[in-house]
């Protein structure tokens, strides 16, 4: 049995049964997925950030509450995704410093196209492997080899039967994929420390007619400590997160068309080299 638990947002019993074997299931997801050459996706999630001043102890943690809700669109054939974004953060006890956020993003080949509260950023990515990382439904599915994995029954809605499967992530072999990914720090953050310290429980709803993951929801909590910011000695703050977050994929290999907004063609875009350590390269510059 797996209880999953997300501090300030309930308990979830998800009846896992260890003793099935869904391989079948597996190497049908896998290869439906295969050939998903576009989709739509809804996210919604919600965070809880404990901010820990290590300096002053007697000094309360500071408790945030984020909401992000996020609608996007991806395009394999065409390498374009479209995302917009509303961010909400609630600091507890004080409402009135509440701070909101709205994000539009364009992502075409290699440029990326960001409008932050109205502000037009241009970026161009340089690093192996960038486009793939930005497959939503193919991120996910990169769970499914390093899980415990185990079915939890069927589910139907929308006229639809879905197979839902529980999984529980092994961090470590995460953390390595990660860093192998990415590299061992990514804008100062130890790669491979912050996922060790982390923990993640989630459940795929699989529709059965197709084998296409079609939902996924997400509990998961991490600490970031100085030493996984690369501080050297006793310094700075921690914080302790807890995450739950849903995906909706649908609308699969439907016509996706995201087109730039005319305000935002032509612009010159700054290039972004995650392979550096500095991280970030001006052309020119």
């Amino acid at each position: 049995m797996c209880i999953i638990t997300c501090a300030g947002m309930g308990k979830v019993d998800y009846g896992l049964d260890e003793g099935q074997d869904i391989s079948s299931y597996k190497s049908m997801l896998l290869s439906s997925s295969a050939e998903l050459s576009s989709y739509r996706f809804i996210m919604d999630m919600e965070m809880m950030m404990d901010r820990v001043d290590l300096l002053n102890q007697m000094e309360p943690p500071q408790n945030i509450f984020i909401r992000t809700l996020a609608l996007g669109a991806f395009n394999q054939s065409s390498k374009s995704m479209k995302m917009v974004m509303a961010q909400l953060a609630v600091p507890a006890d004080d409402e009135s410093n509440s701070s909101a956020m709205t994000l539009e993003e364009y992502i075409l080949n290699d440029s990326v196209y960001i409008k932050v509260d109205g502000n037009w950023t241009a970026l161009r990515l340089r690093g192996e492997d960038l486009w793939a990382q930005q497959d939503q439904a193919r991120e996910q599915l990169e769970l499914l080899n390093h899980s415990e994995i185990a079915l939890l029954g069927t589910e139907s809605r929308d006229g639809q039967s879905y197979l839902r499967i529980g999984l529980v992530p092994d961090m470590q072999t995460y953390a390595r994929l990660a860093e192998e990914q990415v590299g061992p720090s990514l804008g100062g953050l130890n790669v491979s420390q912050f996922y060790r310290n982390s923990s993640m429980d989630m459940v795929y709803w699989i529709r059965e007619k197709d084998g296409l993951l079609a939902k996924t929801e997400m509990f998961m909590t991490f600490n970031l400590t100085p030493e996984s910011l690369g501080a050297t000695a006793p310094s700075g703050e921690e914080m302790h997160l807890a995450v739950h977050s849903i995906f909706h994929f649908l609308d699969f290999n439907q016509p996706v068309s995201n087109l730039l907004p005319p305000e935002a063609r032509g612009m010159e875009a700054m290039e972004l080299d995650l392979t550096s350590p500095a991280m970030i390269k001006v052309e020119g510059a």
